[in-house]
């Protein structure tokens, strides 16, 4: 995620901290301050006592989180998983995985780790609540500590509860997805399990905006029971579509190579000698926003985008050479030049998925020696997925 700010690393995995989740802890802490026992301190303690009970709560529910992706995230990592990172953000955590185990058995021990995980920290915490306000430590002095562990403690059970919910993509909608794994194809169970999460999805915005029946039964007020409850739904509708997405993609392309959907040679190239401007016509033309720049030898020199050469004014793109109008020096554009090449034999997927965790929309395809075969777009991929389902 572009918009989050890393603020460490456990066993090699980057911790992010996304802007919303930023703009979010002063919210949290101000519920913690101000809302009723058990899960928060009004009312009970005085200003300055609430205050370190508060930023002590706030600290304690982000380790939760972060606790509980990274019981993913480790066993992942064991099945031979690459994790790119966590990142906790407004609605949770997420943990940035290259691929979710495909065997069932491995995907439901993923799903239920981080659950297990917020069920181990909650019992612990309200177990050392009952110590603390038990005969034996039963002074003022701790009854602060008693009320943390308690609110702590049933946050995790909390959180454990909601993500074990069977909606897609939580940690339930997982494990159903796993189950039904083991009975159909693995797209057929994401699309089943996604059906069910969307489901949830929609009766759970639909809960948010109902009368809160707690209020209207004390007071006879009539206010919406959570609005967070129906963004949280509107969340969870949007990333299981987006998984269900990406799963029809990636079974789309099973079995393709680069070879199969790249532009070759001219069609994705263009000569260090041609002008800006005879390349500038050829977007245009051929409506491609992207070319590679090959040399005599057929090395690949860099790349071209429209976006760049559209402002460069037209006298300068007459008469400046492609190969002059690549940013990069000759020592940069072989550096350039492994980052962003790939094997025409190498799967489609792999390629795709390289993009998108790399941020990239090109590589070049080159052959053993590494001379230049074509190129491979996201848009390419996208067009002959939409090809291949047509």
């Amino acid at each position: 995620m572009e918009a989050s700010l890393q603020v460490c690393q456990i066993r090699g995995i980057p911790i992010r901290l996304h802007f919303s989740f930023l703009f979010l802890l002063p919210l949290i802490f101000f519920v913690f301050m101000e809302a009723e026992p058990p899960f928060g301190f009004g009312g009970n303690f005085n200003t300055q006592t609430r205050l370190g009970l508060a930023a002590a709560a706030t600290f304690l529910l982000f380790a939760s989180l972060l606790m509980h992706e990274l019981s993913h995230s480790l066993l992942a990592m064991r099945y031979g998983t690459k994790i790119q990172g966590i990142t906790l953000f407004l609605f949770g955590g997420v943990a940035m995985m290259e691929d979710m185990p495909r065997e069932p058995s491995k995907e439901w021990r993923v799903a239920i780790a981080g659950p297990a995980m917020s069920i181990a920290i909650g019992t612990t915490f309200i177990g050392i609540s009952f110590l603390l306000a038990s005969p034996v430590f039963n002074a003022q002095v701790l009854k602060p500590l008693s009320a943390l562990a308690e609110s702590i403690g049933l946050l995790n059970i909390f959180l454990a509860a909601f993500n074990l919910m069977p909606a897609f993509p939580m940690d339930g909608g997982r494990m159903l997805r796993a189950f039904l794994a083991e009975r159909m194809s693995f797209l057929d169970a994401t699309k089943k399990a996604v059906l069910v999460g969307k489901v949830f999805a929609v009766l759970m915005g639909i809960a948010g905006i109902m009368p809160n029946p707690f209020a209207l039964a004390h007071d006879g007020r009539i206010e919406i029971l959570s609005p967070w409850l129906t963004l949280i739904a509107i969340f969870l509708f949007i990333a299981a579509s987006e998984e269900e997405r990406a799963t029809e993609i990636f079974a789309t392309l099973e079995g393709v190579k680069v070879a199969d959907v790249m532009r070759a040679g001219s069609a994705g190239g263009v000569p260090a000698s041609a002008t800006v401007e005879d390349v500038f016509k050829r977007m245009l033309s051929e409506r491609c926003t992207e070319f590679a720049v090959v040399s005599e030898e057929g090395r690949v020199l860099g790349f071209l985008h429209f976006r760049e050469l559209k402002e460069m004014p037209a006298e300068k793109r007459e008469f400046l050479r492609a190969e002059d109008a690549l940013q990069s020096t000759a020592e940069e554009a072989k550096e350039l030049l492994t980052a962003n090449a790939v094997s025409a034999s190498e799967d489609a997927v792999a390629a795709l998925k390289r993009m998108l965790r790399e941020r990239k929309s090109i590589l070049a395809v080159v052959d053993d020696e590494g001379k230049f075969k074509g190129i491979i777009t996201k848009k390419d991929i996208a067009h002959f997925v939409e090809m291949l389902r047509g």
